[in-house]
């Protein structure tokens, strides 16, 4: 694996719990709970905001003194389907392996407030967003495609011209940076 790999989680983590007589670690996709035990959760709740796969595996290391079986472990997960691996510096690479994916906002939107022009989303604390990345989170209600997503932005600048695509993809990556988003199938 590149270790230049930027690696996203998908799908929605439900949390640990016992399961079969010991604790593990369960995350739904498309309507079906998996199951991970700890060093497979690790690896893919680091991917949850987005991380680069050699800095991945450097805490991985650290924490379980063992490189050997984080390449393992990713790979099982990326053939499983719950860690997508994209290439950053090729946009329209990455925009093609995402573009099948739904976003699911996280969060209470508050909206604007009266006394500045700024719109507001309350997590574990509150995020200030422009009204582009408001929107855009607003929209990622589970049912469109990232492409959909991308088609609705665009028409709404009337241009689908590289600087739009390369802006639209930027929020995208910062929704999901902040938690506010998850990518599911």
């Amino acid at each position: 694996m590149n270790n230049n790999m930027y690696l996203l989680s998908i799908g929605y983590p439900i949390g640990g719990m016992i399961i079969n007589g010991n604790y593990g670690y369960q995350v739904e996709c498309e309507g079906r709970l998996f199951s991970f035990e700890l060093k497979s959760y690790v690896i893919w709740k680091m991917a949850l905001g987005g991380v680069f796969t050699q800095m991945s595996k450097e805490i991985f290391n650290e924490e379980f003194n063992d490189s050997n079986e984080f390449n393992n472990i990713l790979k099982k997960i990326i053939d499983s389907k719950l860690i997508l691996a994209i290439n950053l510096e090729d946009e329209e690479e990455a925009f093609n392996k995402i573009q099948h994916l739904k976003l699911f906002r996280q969060g209470l939107g508050i909206g604007l407030k009266s006394d500045n022009s700024k719109y507001y989303v309350k997590t574990d604390k509150e995020v200030e967003l422009s009204q582009v990345e408001f929107t855009t989170w607003m929209q990622s209600n589970g049912l469109k495609t990232i492409k959909e997503l991308e088609d609705d932005y665009a028409s709404c600048f009337g241009s689908t011209n590289k600087k739009t695509f390369t802006e639209f993809i930027q929020i995208i990556f910062y929704l999901y940076k902040l938690g506010l988003i998850y990518l599911i199938r």
